[in-house]
């Protein structure tokens, strides 16, 4: 975990414009915020999507069992940017917490709903042109915990403290120490920018991959039949 400002001063680290432990100057930040956001902005361009996980918490509507996820939305819908996927998510109310299970669409429709009907178990993120997430029923209130992650955009701000997966911190390191090099006036170094093409390489064959589904498959004889008596 760090911040812009973390990601700027490490990659003058590693241009040795700054010495061990030194903090970067008002213009050297502001300069590394600026070839940062310009970075950004010409991998989106490629289509090359960088990944940071957050932690979010929405309240929860009892007349609800599916929500709106993205920027704009009213109450109860959720207000924030879409994730690209879901890592992990809990229901909670008051003191009480339980794990939600990630599961898809067709899965979410099928399974039996088991003890309280207006407690969900289930959770199932839907990539639509508005993302949605659903429930296996309306929960009779209380908040979602829902740990994602999300495209990084070139909106940033320097004490804005971003978790990337482990894979993303040395491609945005490396890649902006070798944008800074002509700002410094220093050669690009041979094993710098073979660290910034093998680097970035890793996060181009991450968005090749495809996003993988939330299945957990269930017996084929079973299915749901009013409020979650199995038939056979």
């Amino acid at each position: 975990m760090g911040t812009v400002k973390q990601l700027i001063e490490d990659a003058l680290g590693e241009l040795v414009v700054l010495s061990e432990g030194e903090e970067a100057s008002d213009t050297q930040i502001n300069v590394g915020l600026r070839y940062l956001t310009n970075m950004i902005a010409m991998w989106s361009i490629e289509g090359l999507m960088v990944p940071y996980q957050t932690t979010e918490t929405f309240t929860l509507d009892s007349s609800y069992a599916t929500y709106n996820w993205a920027t704009g939305q009213s109450a109860p819908h959720f207000n924030s940017a879409s994730p690209v996927r879901i890592k992990a998510a809990s229901f909670a109310i008051g003191n009480y917490q339980k794990p939600l299970k990630p599961v898809d669409k067709s899965e979410l429709l099928r399974t039996p709903i088991f003890g309280n009907i207006a407690e969900p178990s289930l959770i199932c993120f839907d990539r639509q042109i508005i993302p949605t997430i659903s429930f296996d029923c309306a929960p009779y209130g209380g908040v979602v915990k829902i740990i994602s992650e999300k495209p990084l955009d070139n909106t940033l701000t320097l004490t804005e403290t971003l978790t990337f997966p482990d894979y993303c911190n040395l491609p945005l390191m490396y890649n902006l120490a070798v944008l800074l090099c002509g700002q410094y006036e220093i050669d690009i170094d041979t094993t710098l920018a073979l660290n910034a093409r093998t680097n970035k390489g890793i996060l181009e064959r991450f968005n090749m991959a495809p996003v993988p589904t939330m299945r957990s498959p269930i017996p084929n004889n079973r299915r749901a039949s009013g409020r979650g008596l199995l038939v056979r």
